[in-house]
């Protein structure tokens, strides 16, 4: 069956799974066209399908993937799915599948097919894992398509899909998404950076080595055998961006080379990193296992100083922070944690924009871009855009909390609403049950979650 592993399935979920595969078999074999690269289509599903396992998706989110064209590309409706799959599988397909309308222009049906998708994580996030799969796979074999098509396709993922795969924390979809855009759209920077990569990959290879080699010895001396250790190198675009956006020399990166020490449990990682630190000297320690990211993001991280010139990013975690790490919250993660706050920016926004095109670039902006992070007087780490205010950090932590906005400090000490958040801030803000929203705070919101909330806000008020 295509080499579809499904050990890791219950036998009624195979079963599922395997109704899937050959009923989107016979109907793609039966009703659509080979692939621009040649190949027949269902090689695409199946594809799908095998990314979505690799990302320890249940069965449902599985069969959905192998699915996920039948409804846009052969006769079958939403209501024959419904009949034979269940309403749960028939939501899936039928969110990501494309807006139908024939008087539309097709940029237009585009536009509104991203909205649609956006809309419907709030509903499933698992309508995420099936579109950024099958963007992935797409992307993978994009040389097949128009220079044009790949143009189009490769900006639609910095617009909507790679900030979705960050969101959710699916690192490694991100990256290669990233990647794979940054080489259609700007060849030569590509070129580019790949060649800094690989010339730092060669001259400083041997000296990571080493360190690794050292960590390894010392480990094993307190008893602790890491389940995996791996040298990790900056990506073509993540070194654009940061050497753009930073405007510093290469080695003067923080993150340029690492090194991922991955343990067997989450009681390891604290005294693997006290191993590292007593043989290197640390710059700056950072505990996401305590206070993870935003996306859920859980990992120990220590700058290491190896030489004059050079250090090393240490991170460690466990295999269960790794696989969510690699590709993101699972469905079980996404209930237990009542949802991704970022996600709450969509549901703003689209009850305050009517234009496809205007709402998915203000959700870019709003998703994607470099952040800062604050902290809440109870240690709950929060993300917001650089730039970001006391009026920002009061909405995104709740809407009532910037409704009803008195005053913030900012660790320990009374701030102006115009105060731009700075990395590792601890904000507290106060409220009052009869105060109300104000012009002057609309002046100092700069993220478009908050403007939307405040216009709504003020517009009820008035």
């Amino acid at each position: 069956m295509s080499n579809l592993n499904l050990t890791n399935f219950f036998k009624e979920e195979q079963i599922l799974i395997l109704k899937g595969y050959y009923y989107a078999k016979e109907m793609h074999n039966k009703y659509t066209k080979p692939r621009l690269s040649g190949e027949p289509y269902f090689t695409h599903p199946v594809a799908v399908a095998k990314i979505l396992i690799e990302m320890g998706a249940d069965a449902t989110t599985v069969t959905s993937g192998l699915l996920h064209d039948v409804i846009e590309d052969t006769p079958i409706t939403k209501e024959k799915l419904i009949k034979d799959f269940g309403i749960e599988i028939a939501n899936l397909v039928d969110s990501v599948s494309k807006v139908t309308r024939y008087d539309m222009p097709k940029d237009q049906i585009a536009l509104a097919t991203d909205r649609k998708f956006m809309n419907a994580l709030l509903r499933d996030p698992r309508t995420a894992l099936i579109k950024l799969a099958d963007r992935l796979h797409n992307m993978r074999t994009a040389d097949s398509w128009p220079i044009e098509t790949q143009i189009r396709k490769a900006k639609e993922n910095f617009t909507v899909y790679i900030p979705v795969a960050n969101a959710i924390g699916a690192w490694r979809i991100k990256q290669e998404l990233e990647d794979i855009s940054f080489k259609i759209l700007q060849p030569e920077a590509y070129r580019l950076n790949a060649e800094k990569i690989a010339y730092i990959k060669e001259s400083y290879n041997p000296l990571v080595e080493d360190v690794k080699e050292n960590v390894a010895i010392n480990l094993k001396k307190h008893q602790i055998f890491p389940k995996k250790m791996k040298i990790q190198f900056k990506s073509p675009w993540s070194l654009y961006q940061s050497l753009s956006l930073r405007s510093k020399e290469i080695l003067e990166l923080k993150d340029l080379i690492g090194l991922k020490i991955i343990v067997s449990n989450s009681f390891e990682c604290y005294p693997t990193l006290g191993v590292v630190n007593s043989l290197y000297k640390s710059k700056k320690t950072t505990d996401y296992i305590s206070n993870p990211k935003l996306n859920h993001y859980q990992s120990l991280h220590s700058h290491i100083v190896v030489s004059d010139k050079f250090n090393l990013l240490v991170k460690i975690r466990d295999s269960l922070m790794e696989r969510k790490a690699t590709y993101g919250l699972s469905y079980d993660e996404y209930k237990k944690i009542g949802g991704i706050k970022l996600f709450q920016v969509i549901e703003t926004l689209d009850d305050n924009i009517s234009n496809d095109k205007e709402f998915l670039e203000k959700v870019e902006k709003e998703f994607y871009g470099e952040k800062v992070s604050f902290f809440t007087p109870d240690g709950t780490r929060c993300e917001l855009p650089y730039g970001a205010t006391l009026v920002d950090a009061a909405y995104f932590i709740h809407t009532e909390i910037g409704n009803h906005m008195i005053k913030a400090s900012v660790n320990g000490v009374i701030k102006p609403h115009s105060y731009k958040i700075h990395d590792g801030d601890t904000v507290r803000i106060f409220t009052g049950e009869d105060v109300s929203p104000t012009e002057e705070q609309l002046k100092y919101a700069k993220t478009n979650y908050t403007k939307a909330a405040l216009r709504k806000a003020l517009k009820k008020g008035a």
